[in-house]
């Protein structure tokens, strides 16, 4: 497979393209910070890496995308993500509008960018990495809310773009919960998650090889407990 992962530099979007060279595909990734990528990632032949920053200029993500012409993309991850934290009464809205154009509207741009360009295969589909915060129902978190609510709007964003591209993609979205990450130690100091990255990024990887094909518009709920 030909998988684009985006956010690639730390947690689980390094381990995402580690798994998906062990088994040997081959990854697109973007990273807004491709000097922090290990060498061991950034040197491997069938990695090609991408610098695209956000806010970006459209002409430049187009031009970087001309370097994976020849490729087409079965896969693609929607996986960066920006976490700040701050109680509502604080919050700076300048700081939850730059989540919500990371955490929503990046995805948005990228994968319409790559649709444009003709770049994703015959049956190929999209994966968006949403969180539990963004998840109805779930239990919320003071100093959370701003990311909650950019990483709902993802979700809704799911089940727009698996309706208005049903007829050439799959799209689903993963809510995780509390995965060992440099975002959760930001957001939870202290605490230790029961899921690794790297066990989190095989079962990211085990869906988007396989439901992709099978299951279109779904948000799935991925939680073991809640941080404290």
């Amino acid at each position: 497979m030909n998988i684009f992962i985006s956010g690639i530099s730390k947690g689980i979007g390094r381990a995402l393209v580690a798994e998906s060279l062990g088994r040997g595909h081959f990854v697109i990734g973007s990273s807004s910070h491709p000097e922090i990528v290990p060498d061991e990632i950034r040197d491997s032949p069938r990695l090609q890496l991408l610098k695209i920053e956000w806010p970006f200029d459209r002409s430049n993500l187009e031009a970087q995308l001309t370097r994976i012409q020849d490729l087409d993309i079965d896969l693609l991850v929607n996986n960066a993500g920006l976490l700040n934290t701050d109680l509502l009464l604080n919050a700076v809205v300048e700081d939850a509008l730059m989540m919500y154009n990371v955490n929503a509207l990046f995805p948005l741009e990228l994968s319409r960018a790559i649709y444009k360009a003709n770049r994703f295969s015959r049956d190929a589909s999209i994966l968006n990495i949403s969180s539990m915060g963004g998840f109805q129902g779930a239990t919320k978190f003071e100093g959370l809310a701003a990311y909650s609510m950019s990483k709902a709007a993802l979700v809704a964003l799911t089940e727009c773009m698996a309706v208005e591209w049903a007829n050439d993609l799959k799209v689903n979205c993963l809510c995780l919960g509390a995965v060992q990450t440099e975002m959760l130690n930001e957001a939870f100091p202290g605490y230790v998650a029961p899921v690794s990255a790297q066990e989190m990024a095989k079962f990211i990887l085990d869906f988007g090889e396989s439901a992709g094909g099978i299951i279109n518009g779904s948000i799935i709920p991925l939680k073991i407990s809640d941080p404290k």
